[in-house]
């Protein structure tokens, strides 16, 4: 047991005492899924561990199973899962030793969950896009629309580019923090790294969802630039951009 804890505390997890039970069985199954759990870990299998310790706990209701489940489901990315366990944790456990890192965690992991929230709902609220209405101006005549689009769809193209560029530098950001925590560099700092897997995520979804984001709008300005605008053509231009699509539409 002294063995199990020790290696438990270096792997970050927490060895729980699992001989408390009125039920042996049940307690020595519990304690079999936890050994098995902190191997996994240990080896990097961190779905597998995750799943060794759901299955203690659920065998055995120890409540510092919940930091073995937060620390196992924050390595796969199931921020969500990582942050109500941690909660969970030092809600049913006050005086928890590591309760400092298990802080930490938790408000790293609020602000991860609360960004990659915002950012679902931004991609599924296609009834959030704005619509601009752009009308021809009229020709030296006063009442014939000019042969082209104008300046209008340079803008857009350009506007796009920039999104591009910043979800480009978004998306190496956080590829380069990624690197940083899987492979750091020599010298390289334990609060370094830290710093580095707590802003990864982020940066990497902020860039993934304006690369394309860009790509649409740049397209759309393209598209609006090569509709011809003529006497008797179009009368109405309507540009509809939303958080993940952009749409040129226009009345002849």
């Amino acid at each position: 047991m002294k063995g199990l804890l020790v290696l438990a505390l270096t792997l970050g997890i927490v060895s729980p005492a699992l001989a408390q039970s009125p039920d042996p069985s049940r307690d020595s199954e519990a304690r079999a899924l936890f050994d098995a759990g902190a191997a996994s870990y240990e080896a990097g299998r961190y779905d597998e561990a995750l799943g060794y310790f759901q299955r203690s706990y659920e065998l055995s209701g120890r409540p510092q199973l919940l930091y073995n489940i937060g620390s196992a489901a924050e390595r796969v990315r199931q921020d969500a899962l990582a942050l109500r366990s941690y909660e969970d944790y030092l809600r049913l456990v006050p005086d928890a030793p590591n309760r400092a890192r298990a802080e930490t965690r938790i408000e790293a992991l609020r602000r991860i969950v609360t960004a990659q929230g915002e950012t679902a709902e931004d991609t599924t609220q296609e009834e959030g896009s704005t619509a601009a209405v752009v009308e021809p101006s009229p020709g030296p005549s006063g009442d014939e629309p000019s042969s082209g689009p104008g300046i209008g769809p340079w803008i857009v193209v350009g506007g796009g580019a920039a999104v591009v560029v910043a979800g480009a530098i978004l998306l190496g950001a956080g590829l380069a923090d990624r690197s940083a925590v899987e492979d750091p560099a020599p010298g390289a700092t334990w609060a370094d790294a830290e710093a580095a897997y707590d802003r990864g995520p982020a940066l990497l979804t902020s860039g993934i969802v304006l690369l394309p984001v860009g790509a649409a709008i740049v397209g759309a300005g393209l598209a609006w630039a090569l509709i011809p605008v003529e006497s008797g053509g179009v009368e109405r231009i309507s540009l509809r951009v939303g958080p993940a699509s952009i749409a040129v539409a226009g009345r002849f």
